[in-house]
């Protein structure tokens, strides 16, 4: 029992001395890492080297390290040294040293000397032989290292000598450039997925060519005038089909600068010829090149034959873009195209080689869809044009003779119809003209002398009147001179008198015609109305469909705003005046 008193005073006292070693060794350690994290933090900042584990957040960690390696690494008393501490404490003497050491020791005072240090150690206060003192100064120089610390992390200055900083920069700016147009990629992807670019014709502009011919197939030669409301009706379908085509092609046209001679070399204007009847042969045999040369870089390792076959790549893709972007509705295969000119570029960085490359096929793949759709287009757009000229012909023939369906039956396409309407045409205009040539007539001549006589024109369609000579009495043959033959205004025919109204519209102009005279109040206003709010819902649907960049809405819609604006405003009529007689 007494041996216990002794060894529960030892280890009460030693418990207190590693605590006190532990709070120096923390104290400590923490200032030894505090002044590492402020060297590495002024070194880091002067270099402009990588620095993100040097931030407000990580200086929690110098005291906690301070104190993980103070738990680790500290002094830790033995029994001996606690014994003469508690003796320097209480001057006894050496008293509890002896009595830890009585097992090592032989003589008849170890009784004498453990009582008496028993006796002892029931007097002996723990607290007073370790002061666990001195700790908030400590602290207190802790928490002002800590906050010089912060201090820096906020407020020193980045410096970057090396350009370690601005490479970084821009590294993180073109990954981010690099992920931002692969999203736009697939996208834009599925978009032309849904449209199917791979037909001849786009399904709406098919769709009202298809509708055409049924109309002509169906033409009645005993219904002139339901034939001209067909057609009619037909003709408003494939100019809202035009407008849309136009419109969209506007829309996707932007103003860039294009390099000097972009179009002056010969495969260029291969191109353009190729283009204009809807093949892009040629324009796909480039591009396939190049989707094979991609790989070929991926794998070069020679440095020169390496920046050979980039330079061979970057001319054939600036060459594609220029021609795409002088084209109607060409500027989404520029976008592409100049994408994928970036991505190469960026194929060139060891940091992200390989993201670009595969990025880089994206966009080449996205080329060839935009090709599809650029040839799609100008097909469509010579489909309609073909389209309105045999409508055209169609109305222009309809009334000079009925149409008959059956005539066109064998037609395929649209220039099919175009060449029958035009030879009909031909024929109708050279073989039906009224003539005033001289004509052989037939008259009844009267006995002895000339009689008037009625006279049939043969090298004309009309009927002329002569003089006659007759031979013995009535009833003879008589010779006479055509000329023109009299009307009768009072036959009553279904011929009416009609102008038709011009409208304002978008598109190409087919056919002007000019009139003089005063047109009827308000016409004029109605049309142009009419014409405004049209174009302005076509712009709206472009918008909707995302064909017009977000930067040009706000723009838009403030010129629309002020057309409208214009169109409400009251005008003052002009004074009446007499007109003046003509001389």
């Amino acid at each position: 029992m007494e041996d216990q008193n002794i060894q529960q005073l030892l280890r009460q006292v030693a418990w207190r001395q590693r605590l006190v070693a532990i709070g120096k060794r923390s104290y400590l350690f923490t200032l030894i890492f505090a002044a590492l994290f402020a060297a590495t933090l002024v070194i880091l900042r002067v270099l402009g080297t990588p620095h993100a584990f040097v931030s407000w957040w990580t200086i929690g960690a110098v005291p906690l390290l301070g104190i993980l390696l103070a738990l680790l690494w500290h002094p830790k008393p033995t029994s001996n040294q606690t014994a003469r501490l508690i003796d320097q404490k209480t001057a006894s003497k050496d008293l509890f040293l002896t009595a830890t050491t009585l097992g090592q020791s032989m003589g008849d005072y170890q009784a004498m000397v453990a009582s008496e240090a028993t006796d002892r150690a029931k007097t002996v206060q723990p607290q007073q032989m370790v002061a666990l003192e001195g700790g908030w100064p400590r602290f207190f120089n802790t928490m002002i290292a800590l906050v010089v610390l912060l201090a820096g992390v906020l407020w020193f200055p980045q410096f970057d000598v090396l350009g370690v900083q601005a490479q970084q920069q821009k590294t993180a700016q073109r990954k981010e450039r690099l992920e931002e147009t692969k999203k736009a990629v697939a996208k834009r992807a599925d978009e032309l997925k849904k449209q199917d670019v791979t037909t001849p014709l786009s399904k709406p502009v098919e769709a009202k060519l298809n509708a055409l011919k049924r109309t002509f197939n169906r033409m009645k030669p005993k219904d002139p005038k339901g034939n001209a409301q067909k057609l009619a009706a037909r003709k408003d379908q494939l100019q809202e089909a035009w407008k849309q085509k136009k419109l969209a092609q506007a829309l996707q046209n932007q103003s860039v600068s294009q390099r000097f001679g972009a179009m002056s070399n010969p495969q260029s204007r291969k191109w353009q010829k190729d283009l204009k009847q809807g093949k892009t042969s040629d324009l796909e045999k480039k591009l396939n090149k190049l989707k094979d040369q991609a790989p070929q870089l991926a794998k070069e390792t020679d440095p020169a034959k390496r920046q050979e076959l980039q330079q061979q790549m970057q001319q054939s893709m600036q060459d594609m873009a220029d021609f795409a972007m002088k084209q109607d509705g060409g500027s989404k295969l520029s976008e592409a195209m100049n994408q994928a000119l970036q991505q190469l570029d960026m194929a060139s960085m060891k940091e992200m080689s390989k993201e670009a490359m595969e990025a880089l096929q994206e966009s080449l793949d996205l080329s060839e869809k935009e090709m599809q759709q650029l040839a799609q287009n100008a097909r469509d757009m010579k489909s309609l044009q073909d389209a309105m000229k045999a409508l055209q012909q169609a109305q222009e023939l309809n009334q000079i003779q009925p149409l008959d369906g059956k005539a066109s039956s064998s037609c395929k396409t649209m220039a099919d119809y175009k060449k029958l309407y035009q030879q009909q045409l031909s024929q109708c205009k050279s073989g039906g003209k009224n003539g005033n040539k001289p004509g052989n007539g037939q008259g009844a001549g009267g006995a002895g002398g000339a009689s008037p006589s009625l006279a049939q024109g043969q090298n004309g369609q009309g009927q002329g009147q002569g003089q006659g000579s007759g031979q013995g009495g009535f009833g003879g043959q008589g010779q006479g001179q055509g000329g023109i033959a009299p009307e009768d205004d009072s036959i009553k025919t279904d011929f009416q008198l009609k102008r038709d109204k011009p409208h304002l519209q978008a598109g190409k102009i087919l056919l002007t015609w000019k009139t003089k005279g005063l047109a009827q109040p308000g016409e004029a206003t109605d049309d142009y109305q009419s014409s405004v709010q049209t174009i302005q819902q076509n712009t709206s649907q472009a918008i909707q469909a995302e064909q017009v960049p977000s930067g040009y809405h706000g723009a838009i819609k403030k010129y629309f705003d002020t057309i409208e604006k214009t169109v409400e405003a009251p005008q003052t009529p002009p004074p009446e005046t007499s007109p003046t007689p003509s001389p």
